[in-house]
């Protein structure tokens, strides 16, 4: 997912198959091991930022890192599913994070 401009970035939300009502859903269907990487202009590289290993399904997971990262672009390399058919079934992957705005300066004369 590429940004226009770098952001600061302090968590990641990913949202697999599954509702609250039917919990098992995500437990046969939802995604369990992943990386999400982040860009690193300074080396040209991707970076993993967050590893996800424990090989269990859960409907959504937070990732609050432990600093903000400065990213213009991230994505998620799945490794492994609960559905047979290995097909990954990610809904959303959310980057979080403050919005840096532009300073801009007003000048005004005075008479």
């Amino acid at each position: 997912m590429p940004y226009r401009e770098p952001r600061t970035i302090d968590r990641f939300v990913v949202i697999t198959y599954g509702n609250q009502s039917a919990g098992y859903l995500t437990l046969v269907w939802g995604v369990t091991d992943y990386e999400i990487q982040t860009w690193d202009a300074g080396t040209s590289q991707w970076k993993t930022t967050v590893t996800e290993a424990e090989g269990r399904a859960a409907q959504v997971r937070v990732h609050n890192l432990p600093k903000p990262i400065q990213t213009d672009k991230f994505r998620i390399m799945v490794h492994r599913v609960a559905p047979p058919d290995g097909r990954a079934r990610l809904l959303q992957l959310e980057a979080l994070g403050r919005i840096r705005l532009r300073n801009q300066t007003l000048s005004s004369k005075a008479n």
